[in-house]
């Protein structure tokens, strides 16, 4: 599961690093497919993305940052998730407590640090 902030104060640098980030990620690991949600303070797109699957032009969102949606957005879907990887720049409002799957916060150079959850920033 992989989830990108799409919320007014990531710009367009920042989400063309995102997409470089989770098509890094489809290729380090071609047999795993993923569902994407894109997300600022609501969640905007989900998707299953693998390999073969073309990333979408535009992703939605611009809004506030609220990082509870997507948790929400699993849960409402029944996922059981091995892991999720957020790709944000960490400000925004997180869950009050961890869920039962491991989280990675993959951060932007300019970031906040997540209070829960594995982070690592973006070389780019």
């Amino acid at each position: 599961m992989v989830a990108i902030d799409t919320s007014g104060p990531v710009g367009a640098e920042e989400l063309r690093a995102f997409l470089s980030e989770l098509r890094g990620i489809l290729e380090a690991y071609p047999r795993v497919r993923a569902t994407v949600m894109a997300c600022d303070a609501e969640v905007h797109q989900v998707w299953e993305l693998d390999q073969d699957t073309l990333l979408p032009h535009t992703l939605k969102g611009g809004g506030g940052t609220s990082f509870v949606p997507v948790f929400r957005k699993v849960e409402e879907l029944g996922l059981a998730p091995s892991a999720l990887v957020y790709i944000t720049d960490g400000y925004g409002d997180y869950p009050a407590r961890q869920p039962g799957y491991p989280v990675l916060w993959v951060l932007t150079k300019e970031h906040r640090q997540p209070p829960w959850g594995r982070s690592t920033v973006l070389d780019r």
